[in-house]
């Protein structure tokens, strides 16, 4: 799995190095910018997760 995070980094600078990437495509669909920001908050919530884990 970090191989993949990692990986999928380039593809994601690309993505939201379009100036559209802030535009939703339609009213039910989130823009690449709020699909980038969700993956982001569940990487650190899972993160927490695992940290926690780790430790008990």
């Amino acid at each position: 799995m970090p191989g993949l995070l990692r990986g999928s980094a380039d593809d994601w600078r690309r993505i939201l190095s379009d100036p559209a990437a802030v535009q939703r495509p339609d009213e039910g669909t989130w823009s690449p910018l709020e699909y980038a920001a969700h993956v982001r908050d569940l990487c650190r919530v899972y993160r927490a997760r695992l940290n926690l884990m780790l430790v008990r």
